[in-house]
């Protein structure tokens, strides 16, 4: 497969420039891509592509940053074809107004899913289960505010400790507006 910059905004091309690894890459040829905000969601979702073979040909990038509006645009860029995703996984945040303008890009090639809670951690928290599985596995006697406050304190550490028991065998729920993104993938 080719990908032909010329006809690509020069700005754009510059910026993708300045990211230097394999993302790009991944940008230009991966059919099936997932963006999220930080590398907890790359890890996580990471793992649950792991245990779905349905789910193997995909790739996440975590671009380190809110807003993906220049992403979408690199990306619609690049593929033209009615088989190639884009998902899009964004914390909430409490930001109305970012949600419906990432929303807004929703296509039948595109997918923007963002957390009912403020992140991530938290709408893991509250998934079904999930808070009763998380003491036993921390050790804790934790509500669902303490778990959060405890997550987000070491974020990278404790969803490892997620995977590596989901990994073992333990079943986490996954956050509603994961699970439709990846449903949404397989189709």
């Amino acid at each position: 497969k080719v990908i032909d910059l010329s006809r690509i905004d020069s700005r754009l091309v510059y910026y993708l420039s300045k990211r230097e690894n394999f993302d790009t890459l991944n940008m230009f040829y991966a059919s099936k891509l997932i963006l999220v905000e930080g590398a907890t969601e790359e890890i996580y979702i990471n793992s649950l592509l792991q245990h779905d073979p349905l789910l193997n040909n995909i790739r996440i990038i975590s671009i380190g940053q809110k807003g993906f509006k220049t992403f979408i645009e690199a990306w619609e860029s690049f593929h033209c074809t009615n088989h190639d995703k884009l998902g899009i996984v964004r914390d909430y945040d409490y930001q109305d107004q970012a949600k419906k303008d990432h929303e807004a890009h929703n296509s039948d090639a595109i997918l923007v899913k963002t957390s009912s809670g403020k992140e991530f951690e938290e709408d893991f928290i509250n998934a079904d289960g999930n808070l009763e599985k998380m003491n036993k596995l921390f050790s804790t006697e934790n509500s669902a505010q303490e778990m959060y406050n405890y997550m987000t304190s070491d974020k990278l550490n404790n969803i490892i400790a997620v995977c590596q028991a989901l990994d073992s065998g333990e079943s986490f729920s996954t956050p509603y507006y994961i699970s439709t993104l990846l449903d949404w993938m397989k189709q």
